[in-house]
């Protein structure tokens, strides 16, 4: 590796983090292989997530659900925060729906899970 850098080297660094001489390995991949997808100019962290997307849309348009909300925090005992997929009212069943699209459970997920719904005695509804 040389030691010193040219001008153009140190901006090509600056501009992609790559060092001189350094191979490209293409672009990174998630950490449970999902693939990040826009929807709407919305970006998901799957293709599930956004393909659920696009379905709860359609029963917005059609009256059967309110609006939905994306990534609605909620504040869990110890100053954890719990961020559900997608909030909306589910206007047949009179009440809220808290969706979470779930490929890999993480202990994470179980444990603010476990949390959320004794806290909020709702139940997550996975995808």
């Amino acid at each position: 590796m040389k030691e010193n850098w040219t001008i153009e080297e140190f901006r090509e660094f600056q501009r992609t983090g790559k060092k001189p001489g350094e191979e490209s390995q293409g672009p990174k991949r998630h950490k449970y292989g999902a693939n990040p997808t826009t929807t709407d100019g919305i970006r998901f962290d799957s293709k599930k997530e956004a393909e659920r997307y696009q379905l709860l849309q359609l029963r917005f348009k059609a009256k059967e659900i309110g609006p939905v909300i994306l990534q609605y925090p909620f504040e869990l005992p110890g100053g954890i925060v719990y961020k559900c997929d997608f909030l909306y009212v589910d206007f047949s069943l009179k009440t809220f729906v808290i969706e979470d699209v779930k490929g890999m459970k993480t202990q994470e997920y179980k444990l603010k899970k476990k949390l959320f719904e004794e806290t909020y005695q709702y139940k997550i509804t996975e995808i």
